[in-house]
């Protein structure tokens, strides 16, 4: 069923007998609708919900802070063996998909010639080895010659 909604926020007239009909299939009117939300309410109104901070959380809360003696952070920097200087693994994979798939052409393409700065002197050559392995039902492994052009490719 395909309609839009007019400017006066109006509802087709087939959408008003669809959901009439879906009403009266489960037995749901809009008087019902409106008591359920009323009763809802109500118990909001008389507090009859309580307030999550009543219970347990604040205590576990201010547990969980006293424990952290004013850190903020889950993990402090110092804690965090950092990557800057390697690319993410998909970046990796990509780049050796994209070799892999069209060869020493691969490297006149820009997305390759990224992901291949982005490398650290390690990735690098780790691809140049994954390269080397390739198995001949996927691809065609490269040779010492087409890894020495995708050195030469990175380090222009």
């Amino acid at each position: 069923m395909s309609a839009t909604i007019s400017s006066t926020g109006a509802c087709p007239a087939e959408w008003r007998k669809r959901w009439r009909a879906e009403a009266e299939r489960v037995g749901s009117t809009w008087r019902q609708l409106l008591d359920c939300a009323e009763a809802v309410l109500s118990r909001l109104r008389d507090k009859t919900v309580s307030d999550p901070w009543d219970s347990g959380w604040r205590e576990a809360a201010e547990k969980y802070h006293r424990d952290r003696a004013g850190r903020v952070l889950i993990v402090e920097p110092s804690e965090i063996t950092t990557h800057r200087d390697r690319a993410a693994k998909s970046t990796v994979e990509a780049l050796t998909f994209a070799l892999r798939s069209r060869g020493t052409a691969a490297l006149t393409e820009h997305d390759t010639q990224r992901r291949l700065r982005a490398l650290s002197d390690q990735q690098a050559i780790e691809v140049g080895n994954r390269l080397q392995k390739l198995n001949p039902e996927i691809a065609p492994a490269w040779t010492p010659d087409e890894v020495e052009i995708l050195f030469q490719a990175r380090s222009r």
